[in-house]
């Protein structure tokens, strides 16, 4: 499963690559037009010298120069940016189409990283109740157990998307696969900066 989601992962960052390049390209394109029309617009002050001190002229072509530089840098974060939430959507994506095993094993490996040795209620959406297995619920259990504790599935259904919430009493810990990419978006985005702009 380890190396599925690798796969799928590489897989992401490969494509997210790619139309991250087609952006940053289009953006750069943008950008020497815009620095073309300014050179060309100074060009026409120059020629208006007579008018014009050489002062104003360089003035002028300095700021177009700026201008244009700020608005391809400004277009290639917006690509950035974009890509990026790109990724995380795909990576969504990609989760609502696991098959049903594929699903619990993920679900099993993000519940690994939360027990804790107390009793627990484990509750889920609607659609994963009726999706997961009684191998998956056997599986949570023996987990609970290995860490110290036990698990119950919740047959209230919550209202979420995906994943789970893990309640220990009164407190609910959200573990909905959203909120776990959310939790460590910084992280990621790090990543995925390094990987699709180094």
């Amino acid at each position: 499963m380890a190396g599925g989601l690798e796969k799928v992962k590489e897989q992401i960052l490969l494509e997210a690559r790619e139309v991250a390049e087609g952006k940053v390209k289009e953006a750069q394109r943008q950008a020497q037009e815009i620095l073309d029309e300014a050179q060309a617009e100074a060009a026409k002050l120059s020629g208006d010298a007579q008018q014009k001190s050489a002062d104003e002229t360089a003035k002028y072509k300095e700021r177009s120069h700026a201008a244009s530089d700020m608005e391809r840098r400004t277009q290639i974060l917006n690509a950035k940016q974009e890509m990026i939430a790109s990724v995380f959507r795909e990576a969504l994506k990609r989760v609502d189409e696991m098959d049903a095993p594929e699903y619990s094993a993920l679900l099993l490996r993000v519940l690994k990283g939360h027990l804790k040795p107390e009793a627990g209620v484990l509750y889920f959406s609607e659609a994963d109740l009726g999706r997961l297995t009684s191998e998956f619920t056997e599986a949570a259990k023996a987990e609970a157990i290995s860490a110290g504790g036990s698990l119950e599935i919740g047959l209230e259904p919550k209202n979420i998307k995906n994943g789970f919430v893990l309640a220990y009493g009164e407190i609910e810990e959200n573990c909905t696969i959203t909120a776990l990419l959310d939790d460590k978006k910084d992280d990621l985005r790090d990543e995925l900066n390094k990987l699709l702009f180094a």
